[in-house]
């Protein structure tokens, strides 16, 4: 899935920065990557870009189970602003959520989940890049025991021992979706001056 994804960022990216209009913010709704409906991203194209506009991967929060990348439009939206091309991704839903609504868990879903988990995919000798780690202060959902900052240290400590750099930053006094006033500006501000240090001047 990761390179069938790649491949698909690249010709999107490409063909949208070949327009004529490139200094126009831009929506591409709903691309498909896979064969899957769930296999969807929106990419958010900046004003002002060209081949050297960084691009940053937003998947959406929900343990893998529900949730859905329309939650983000408008924080995408001020994120691409500050010049970043962003594709925010859905992906397919693992086993819970299949049991809950009557279909097995077959092991393409299994698979599913290991396809999109970071963790996974830097812990089993898999590739990364830079990343940043963001969850909120008190992360309990659903009378679910809040298991984030074991999971948080986990992947951390799994960026490091693979030399990637990265950076895990607690929002104090938010909780979970970062719903208070001002949570989100936060999120985005942090995200902005992480890549930043990245992005060629």
């Amino acid at each position: 899935m990761r390179s069938t994804l790649s491949l698909l960022c690249m010709a999107i990216l490409a063909s949208a920065w070949s327009k004529k209009d490139s200094n126009d913010p831009v929506i591409l709704k709903d691309m498909a990557y896979g064969p899957d409906a769930r296999q969807k991203m929106d990419v958010y194209l900046p004003s002002a870009r060209s081949a050297n506009t960084p691009v940053v991967v937003f998947l959406h929060g929900g343990g893998f189970v529900a949730g859905d990348k329309a939650d983000l439009h408008a924080q995408m939206q001020s994120f691409s602003a500050k010049g970043y091309a962003v594709l925010n991704v859905n992906y397919r839903l693992v086993e819970v959520y299949y049991r809950a609504i009557g279909h097995e868990p077959v092991n393409a879903n299994k698979l599913a989940y290991m396809a999109v988990s970071p963790y996974w995919i830097v812990a089993s000798g898999g590739s990364a890049r830079a990343t940043i780690n963001i969850r909120p202060e008190n992360n309990e959902a659903f009378n679910m025991p809040d298991v984030s900052k074991t999971l948080c240290d986990a992947f951390t400590n799994a960026l490091n021992d693979k030399q990637v750099p990265n950076k895990h930053v607690q929002v104090n006094g938010a909780d979970h979706g970062f719903s208070k006033p001002g949570n989100w500006e936060q999120v985005i501000s942090e995200t902005d001056a992480f890549f930043r240090q990245y992005v060629p001047s």
